[in-house]
């Protein structure tokens, strides 16, 4: 699971394109969490191990309610990359892979 979208790095010209969630952190007794999302620059450097060029944080306030977390089809993992899409204009149209 992860985001599929060609963002340039800081002006560089370079571009990340595979985006993967390397952390997810739910405060216990509340609906409030936090995400990492790592850019990297397409799913083969990811899968060879390098180095993620970009981190990018984002926190959630009310948005993990145990009611849409014990939906059959939803999963922490994939609630925070919806809410990415929801939240950042950036990835609104980001392909999930």
């Amino acid at each position: 699971m992860a985001l599929q979208k060609s963002l340039e790095y800081q002006r560089t010209g370079f571009m990340c394109n595979y985006w993967k969630i390397g952390e997810c952190k739910l405060e216990s007794n509340s609906t409030n969490g936090s995400v990492t999302l790592l850019g990297y620059k397409d799913k083969d450097a990811r899968d060879a191990g390098k180095a993620p060029v970009e981190s990018k944080q984002y926190s959630f306030g009310g948005y993990y309610t145990l009611t849409e977390m014990d939906k059959s089809d939803n999963n922490v993992l994939k609630m925070s990359y919806a809410a990415i899409k929801a939240y950042d204009p950036d990835y609104a149209d980001a392909v999930d892979v």
